[in-house]
């Protein structure tokens, strides 16, 4: 069988199954196993696919139709310029909290100090701990997860990326692990799925990311909650809390900000949807240290 033929042999299966985005699936499928970028396969259309390749592209698209996640099938995920190892035990990085990394990346750029220290709460993969390890190489960072699982994903994230020296991780609940420091720039991406809502999404997030990571109770702003109270005995005077929430979550949060910060402001992403938040307690011209 050709590659060519292979495609739409697993196009057509994902489509029966209704599997989103089914022709891409395909395409990621069969690059995969032949070793090839996905867009140069049409120029290997031809080229005939032996048989352990067949196999092992069926059983790829078998699972992809159970629901799970490509991202869980190849064990990775691109984020921002780096390529994360993702398991089951950690939600999959989306576009959005690249955006809210980059803000973060920003802030922690303008402090002065000479080795400014940021928290990424909630980390999961390590995600937005790396990209600020990454994006600001004088920084040290710390970042907290209250499951193990996480935690050995984003260790394991941490070497590969040759900065294990630089970010160090606390397994707690929110603040429970964490040293007594103070914190220029601290991120969150925490879970802000209402219960009510958690059976009622897409499949490959409801059954196969992990719950923990995306259950933030009755109203989903519990982590929320937690975290305003909690940022101000760890934040810097000077520092800026930065915050990724769900769509419509963002005039409930700030709300639940504004008692402990003197500014909050709303952001919004690629979309057009406020999804992230800012608090400082220092106007806009006084973000940074001294």
């Amino acid at each position: 069988m050709t590659i060519q033929a292979l495609r739409c042999e697993l196009e057509a299966a994902l489509a029966r199954g209704g599997v989103p985005e089914h022709v891409r699936q395909a395409r990621l499928i069969v690059a995969h196993v032949c070793g090839l970028p996905p867009l140069e396969l049409a120029l290997h259309a031809r080229r005939e696919v032996d048989a352990d390749r067949l196999s092992q592209a069926r059983a790829l698209a078998a699972r992809r139709l159970r629901g799970e996640p490509w991202q869980y099938i190849v064990g990775s995920q691109a984020f921002l310029d780096m390529t994360l190892r993702v398991a089951p035990g950690v939600l999959i990085p989306r576009p959005e909290t690249e955006e809210l990394c980059l803000r973060a990346v920003a802030r922690l750029a303008q402090v002065k100090e000479d080795c400014p220290l940021a928290l990424d709460l909630c980390t999961g993969s390590g995600a937005l701990a790396l990209g600020l390890a990454r994006g600001v190489a004088r920084a040290q960072v710390d970042a907290a997860d209250i499951s193990d699982a996480a935690l050995c994903v984003a260790r394991e994230n941490a070497r590969l990326l040759g900065l294990a020296g630089r970010v160090h991780f606390y397994q707690g609940d929110l603040w429970q692990a964490l040293p007594a420091r103070r914190y220029g720039v601290i991120v969150s991406n925490p879970p802000y799925i209402p219960q009510a809502q958690l059976d009622a999404l897409q499949r490959e997030v409801r059954d196969f990311e992990p719950r923990m990571a995306l259950d933030g109770g009755a109203d989903g702003l519990d982590f929320y909650r937690r975290i305003a109270q909690g940022a101000p005995a760890f934040l810097a005077p000077w520092g800026t809390l930065l915050l990724e929430v769900g769509a419509g979550q963002a005039d409930a949060v700030a709300a639940l900000l504004a008692p402990h910060f003197a500014h909050v402001r709303a952001y919004r992403d690629m979309q057009g949807v406020a999804r992230m938040l800012e608090a400082t307690n220092q106007a806009e011209d006084e973000h940074v240290a001294g």
